[in-house]
């Protein structure tokens, strides 16, 4: 239960995060992002590995690294986070995000969020799974540098979400929903992509 509950914090604060940087309209959004998850992950690795993000803990399932239980578990809690931040964001701080959803066709929607989704999750395989960097101490910084990497270059073509709980968070302020199903599948597409590509370099 403790490993579901720092899931749900770490995700519930991530999706908070992003909504307010949205909100706050910083030309520096992409960087804040990656800081906000490095710390989090940092928060939180050492009690569930602070995934918060059901890309993320299908990638480890695939990998063999979290058991189905654990990780339906997670996926449930990233999800209730998700969602508990956007209330928090909107009912609670009053934030409102600006009309962003004019995004591109689908097909370019889909290209960048299944891009950046495998380089993320090839990043937490490599870095944060792998054992031969077990118990480095920059996994963190790795993976939200990824993400700013990912943020700032598709981030105003796909929104730049490589998380489906982000994706739900941010979806809620009105994404059409064909686009959000179009992006879901994609990035687990990536996911599942960065997985087989984990294993077939590190299988002897």
């Amino acid at each position: 239960m403790k490993k579901y509950t720092i899931e749900f914090i770490g995700t519930c604060l991530f999706v908070l995060s992003i909504i307010g940087l949205v909100h706050g309209a910083s030309s520096l959004i992409p960087l804040y992002i990656g800081i906000a998850l490095a710390a989090l992950i940092y928060m939180g690795g050492a009690i569930s590995g602070a995934h918060y993000n059901p890309a993320v803990t299908l990638g480890l399932f695939m990998t063999k690294n979290i058991s189905l239980r654990d990780g339906i578990a997670y996926i449930i809690a990233q999800l209730a986070g998700a969602i508990v931040g956007y209330v928090l964001a909107t009912k609670g701080l009053g934030m409102t995000l600006p009309a962003l959803w004019a995004l591109a066709n689908t097909t370019t929607l889909i290209i960048a969020e299944g891009i950046f989704t495998f380089a993320l999750i090839t990043t937490v395989l490599f870095t944060a799974v792998h054992k031969s960097t077990a118990g480095n101490s920059y996994f963190g910084f790795a993976i939200g540098a990824v993400v700013i990497i990912g943020a700032a270059t598709v981030g105003k073509i796909s929104g730049g979400f490589f998380n489906p709980a982000v994706l739900l968070g941010i979806g809620l302020f009105g994404i059409p929903w064909q686009s959000v199903w179009a992006i879901l599948i994609w990035q687990l597409f990536g996911a599942m992509w960065a997985a087989w590509i984990y294993r077939f370099v590190t299988s002897k």
